[in-house]
């Protein structure tokens, strides 16, 4: 089985669970005697892509000349793009996709994000692709995305397009099939994981009590709902911080928060430059929360529990297919029940074993070997049927 994986999201993400997840299945495909991978992985600043994934770095308006913006610089980019004068690294990726669609003789093509650019050159050589869905956010909160119309048109052509939809929980299945009435035989769940072994030290730091908070903070991440929320809790215990993992600098809106509820010395932005610092805020961590609204999957979720930390997090879309039995939940929409949630396990030590012990035993259920296995079927499904 010879499998072509595009660039897309290794072009739009240096750093994120999508990519990751990509990478991972990638690395994992090439092990199964009877599949060959290949990708047009050409140009890429993503963290993950190692020696076994050459590529030179990636240039967009972004990095083009020096880091930083200027006003019109993007326009100017373009400008240029199109007189030959500023490289163009994703119309060379698409090209090389086109090319080796043509003469590879692939059996399924797997694109990594919903750009439709390769659909007509599919249809002229009669090759089947699969199409991995990951959540509706944009479906279900467009106002929080200035790019939701064209993502969601993308979205619904790749997805009525596709021979076969992977859904990465059955929330997505389930919401695939409520928004867009996607017949449920067409969609295949295949689940995420977290890497198996994790470098983490031995000792946990227990000289300071946190809360962890991890990764992007905006819109309906429930980030500012979460920290009027737990204003309680760090009013009443002087010694608890809370650390906010990744997601960028602190905003003026959120800075403004902190200094109105007093906390501005108790909030604390971390950032972390690779998984072995991550794993490292996770393994320390008093508890790690997770008030998101909606997600497709939650890594973080699996992230927490795999580095022994007790997770608390929201009862929505796929938490707790993802969770089961091994999280405290709460509405997240309910400013009461989240304090009482992370007020219980933070008062109970019992409560924090408990959690730790069963997200450990958890997090065995997921691994990206089953991942790659899974999707190796789907794609014997798209090729056989």
């Amino acid at each position: 089985m010879k499998v072509l994986f595009d660039h897309q999201i290794f072009a739009l993400q240096s750093y994120g669970g999508i990519s990751r997840y990509f990478f991972e299945l990638m690395t994992h495909l090439q092990n199964f005697k009877n599949v060959t991978v290949k990708n047009s992985i050409l140009y890429s600043r993503n963290v993950y892509l190692d020696d076994r994934f050459p590529h030179s770095e990636y240039v967009n308006y972004e990095n083009w000349l020096f880091p930083g913006y200027f006003k019109g610089k993007n326009r100017l980019f373009k400008i240029l793009q199109n007189f030959g004068l500023a490289p163009d690294h994703e119309r060379k990726m698409k090209e090389f996709v086109f090319h080796e669609l043509k003469i590879g003789k692939y059996d399924i093509f797997h694109p990594t994000y919903y750009d439709p650019y390769f659909i007509d050159h599919l249809s002229e050589i009669g090759r089947p692709f699969v199409c991995t869905v990951y959540d509706l956010i944009h479906e279900k909160f467009p106002d929080f995305f200035p790019d939701s119309e064209e993502l969601i048109k993308n979205k619904i052509l790749s997805i009525n397009s596709a021979k076969r939809i992977i859904a990465i929980s059955q929330s997505t299945k389930k919401d695939l099939i409520d928004i867009y009435n996607i017949s449920p035989e067409k969609i295949d769940v295949v689940y995420l994981a977290v890497e198996g072994k994790r470098k983490v030290s031995s000792d946990r730091n227990d000289r300071e009590k946190y809360i962890l908070f991890v990764g992007n903070r905006s819109h309906y991440k429930n980030f500012i709902f979460f920290i009027e929320s737990v204003f309680p809790l760090l009013n009443e215990f002087p010694d608890l911080l809370l650390y906010a993992a990744g997601g960028g600098d602190f905003t003026l809106e959120e800075i403004c928060l902190f200094r109105k509820l007093e906390l501005d010395d108790r909030i604390i932005h971390r950032k972390f430059n690779d998984d072995v610092s991550l794993m490292e805020l996770y393994r320390n961590a008093t508890i790690f929360v997770f008030p998101s609204l909606y997600e497709g999957f939650g890594i973080p979720l699996l992230e927490a529990m795999s580095a022994g930390c007790p997770v608390v997090c929201s009862n929505t879309s796929s938490f707790l297919e993802v969770g089961g039995e091994s999280v405290q939940y709460f509405d997240p929409t309910n400013s009461e029940s989240i304090e009482k949630s992370i007020r219980e396990v933070l008062t109970r030590i019992d409560l924090q074993i408990h959690l730790r012990e069963s997200g450990l035993k958890n997090v065995t259920r997921f691994s990206w070997e089953k991942t790659a296995s899974d999707t190796r079927r789907v794609y014997e499904k798209s090729i056989n049927y």
